[in-house]
């Protein structure tokens, strides 16, 4: 097999070089890395990857009439403001909405009647009957210059690598390799932990050289991926040279 486990034991030099991130160079990690939201918790939550997406609520009490209005309020605080995010123009669920941005919202869906009887809209402390988080960046990771496996090192390389999200699986994080930046890209490894280490052996006939690639998702598919910008050494090849013997020239032909 030309892949193993993630358990590496033997240790890598603490000054690691990253030679490709996920993240935006025109700003710097720290400032972007997202502040994990506060109880209630996180799993029991549902969680979305855009602003875009549909509420799904049931009518009761409907009279003769009919539905006069059907308003949907938000909250990002928990109850302690809410505002009217707007109306469903066809008055039948599921109620098709676009949130302002990522962010916990608690969302609250207000029935009229034509004679405007019927749910007051949420006022200030009311808690919200549902809540949805949005999530629509994509983690950031970087990916470190591979080094020869202390423990095979002309066999296997060792690769490391760090992720950041609030929403991130267990193992989100996928290698890849290929002789060219554009792919087609064979894996190295998949469902990879978020911060981690990879003993990899290289396959017979691999290029001396290859682009690397790490992919990496959130839970709301949101993806981010960086290759190499250029090559990287895989040759892990020791030549050595060994006397065998003394070879008398031909008369009148000197030594080069």
């Amino acid at each position: 097999a030309s892949h193993s486990s993630v358990n590496v034991a033997a240790p890598v030099p603490t000054e690691r070089e990253m030679v490709a991130t996920t993240a935006a160079p025109v700003r710097p990690v720290a400032h972007v890395v997202k502040k994990q939201p506060e109880a209630p918790p996180a799993a029991k939550i549902p969680i979305v990857g855009s602003t875009r997406f549909a509420v799904d609520y049931a009518l009761r009490g409907v009279g003769p009439a009919g539905v006069g209005k059907v308003d949907l309020y938000y909250t990002k605080d928990g109850g302690v403001q809410w505002q009217l995010l707007g109306e469903d123009p066809d008055k039948t669920p599921p109620f098709e909405v676009d949130l302002p941005g990522e962010g916990r919202y608690g969302l609250q869906v207000v029935v009229l009647s034509p004679a405007g009887n019927g749910q007051r809209p949420p006022q200030p402390g009311d808690a919200p009957t549902i809540q949805v988080e949005v999530d629509t960046t994509a983690p950031e990771a970087e990916l470190y210059r591979p080094v020869a496996d202390p423990q095979a090192p002309s066999e296997a390389m060792v690769i490391s690598w760090s992720a950041r999200d609030t929403h991130l699986s267990d193992r989100p994080v996928r290698l890849y390799y290929s002789p060219n930046p554009e792919g087609p890209w064979e894996p190295i490894g998949t469902d990879l932990p978020s911060t981690g280490q990879y003993r990899w052996f290289v396959p017979p006939r691999t290029p001396y050289q290859v682009y690397l690639r790490l992919a990496v998702s959130d839970l709301c598919n949101n993806e981010s991926v960086a290759v190499t910008p250029e090559p990287v050494l895989v040759d892990l090849s020791k030549p050595e040279a060994e006397v065998i013997g003394i070879a008398i020239l031909p008369e009148g032909q000197g030594l080069r």
